[in-house]
């Protein structure tokens, strides 16, 4: 139920696809982020997309001898599909919370806190379990961990979806374009 004085929130299936729209630019800025970061880090500008490859092709998709290209290809393939599916559960999640939906703010700082949540659940708990133990090892927990997973995919996601359920909006009151 709506109070009086607040707009009412789109339906379920209007915020999940907004999800899954706002994912995938999300998933960009992250492997962007990342692909700087293992550039800086390790001198392997590819590592984040060979690492979502081997989600399906194991851990020969970061052997040399692989095709760096079909590699790379089917690591950015992944990385879409998955953040596409991620953002959408994060639209299912506004949904259920609509609360959240109301303010910018809010939806940024759920994204955030659901890019962190994807980060601890990945590499700690479905990672290990599938025998991915690549996953936790081969990557810098601070940067490609949490900042990459908590910034440069949650709060880009929470803010892409802000920017698609409130255009015009600003997420201060400071910054209301006049």
């Amino acid at each position: 139920m709506q109070s009086g004085n607040q707009p009412p929130t789109p339906a379920a299936g209007y915020l999940i696809r907004q999800g899954a729209i706002s994912g995938v630019f999300a998933g960009i800025s992250f492997v962007a982020f990342g692909m700087l970061m293992a550039l800086l880090l390790d001198g392997d500008f590819l590592k984040p997309l060979r690492m979502m490859a081997t989600i399906t092709l194991g851990e020969n998709a970061l052997a040399q001898w692989n095709s760096l290209l079909a590699v790379t290809l089917h690591g950015l393939f992944l990385l879409i599909l998955f953040a596409g599916i991620f953002g959408a559960l994060f639209g299912h999640m506004v949904s259920r919370q609509r609360f959240i939906a109301l303010s910018r703010r809010r939806l940024i700082l759920a994204g955030s806190l659901y890019g962190t949540l994807l980060w601890l659940t990945i590499f700690y708990i479905v990672a290990p379990v599938l025998g991915w133990i690549w996953f936790p090892l081969d990557n810098n927990p601070l940067f490609e961990g949490f900042v990459g997973h908590t910034f440069f995919f949650g709060a880009v996601l929470g803010l892409v979806f802000a920017r698609r359920l409130h255009p015009g909006v600003a997420a201060s009151p400071g910054l209301q374009k006049k």
